[in-house]
C-alpha cells in the first residue's frame, strides 16, 4: 500500500490504543500545513525567496488541498513569509485534516467514530486500525537516528516534523535512549549537510512551525497568568 508522507506522519501521531493523537491540535494542525508546503516545494510548485512564498506560474496541483492553499496565496496582493501563511491558513487545517483522515479510513489505516455529547453536538474519535504499519515506521526512523543511518528525503521530513512537535517518546521510552535520540536528532536537523534546496526548505518549514508553537505557548502562558 502506497502512503503519502502526510499519511505516514498522521499514523505516527496517532495513539496506538486510544482514539486520540499524541500531540496537541495546535502542533498537529500546523504540521499538516507545513507538510503541504513541503510537498509543493518538492513538486516545484512554489519556491522560498528570502523565506517568502512565490508560486510557479504554471503550477496546477491535482490535490484539492494543495489547490485550495495555492488559491489563497494567489489571492494575496503581497508576497508573504512562510510562517505568515501557516498562521493565516491555520483555520483551514482542521478541514484538511478531516479530508486526509477520511482518505486514510478508506485505506483501512484508521477508523473514525462519531461521538455525541448531546443530540446536536458531535465530535470525532480516530482509532488506529493498522498497528503494523505504524510500528514499521517507528522502527525505521528510530534505527536511523540511533544508529546514524542514511536518511531519505521523506525520512528527513518525518523526523523534522517529529522534532518540531517534540515527539521523541513516540520512538523511544527509556531515559537513556531518549537522551541519545534527542541529541542525535537535533544533530541531524542542525548539522547534516544540506544536499538540495528541498532539504533546506524542510528546515525552514520546521523552524517556522517551532517558532509558531513556541509563540502560541508563550501567549497562552501570559494569558493564564493574568
Amino acid at each position: 500500500m502506497k502512503l503519502t508522507t502526510i499519511e505516514k506522519f498522521l499514523l505516527l501521531t496517532q495513539h496506538p490504543d486510544r482514539g486520540r493523537f499524541v500531540i496537541s491540535d495546535l502542533q498537529l494542525n500546523h504540521s499538516i500545513l507545513g507538510l503541504h508546503f513541503i510537498k509543493m516545494i518538492e513538486e516545484e510548485g512554489i519556491v522560498l525567496d528570502n523565506n517568502r512564498i512565490v508560486v510557479s506560474e504554471d503550477y496546477k496541483p491535482v490535490d484539492p488541498i494543495l489547490s485550495d492553499i495555492i488559491m489563497n496565496i494567489k489571492k494575496s496582493r503581497r508576497k508573504r513569509r512562510l510562517r505568515t501563511w501557516i498562521i493565516k491558513l491555520s483555520g483551514k487545517a482542521p478541514k484538511y485534516k478531516r479530508t486526509i483522515l477520511e482518505q486514510m479510513q478508506k485505506k483501512g489505516l484508521v477508523r473514525i467514530e462519531v461521538k455525541k455529547i448531546i443530540a446536536f453536538i458531535t465530535y470525532n474519535k480516530v482509532y488506529l486500525e493498522n498497528q503494523e504499519i505504524r510500528n514499521g515506521l517507528i522502527k525505521t526512523l528510530r534505527t536511523a537516528v540511533l544508529e546514524g543511518k542514511e536518511l531519505t528525503s521523506e525520512m528527513m521530513v518525518l523526523l523534522a516534523m517529529s522534532e518540531a512537535c517534540k515527539m521523541h517518546r513516540v520512538y523511544v521510552s527509556s531515559r537513556t535512549e531518549l537522551k541519545t535520540f534527542r541529541t542525535n536528532l537535533k544533530k541531524i536537523i542542525k548539522d547534516n549537510p544540506v544536499a538540495s534546496n528541498v532539504e533546506q526548505s524542510i528546515r525552514q518549514v520546521q523552524a517556522a512551525i517551532v517558532a509558531i508553537i513556541a509563540a502560541s505557548a508563550a501567549g497562552a502562558a501570559v494569558s493564564s497568568s493574568r
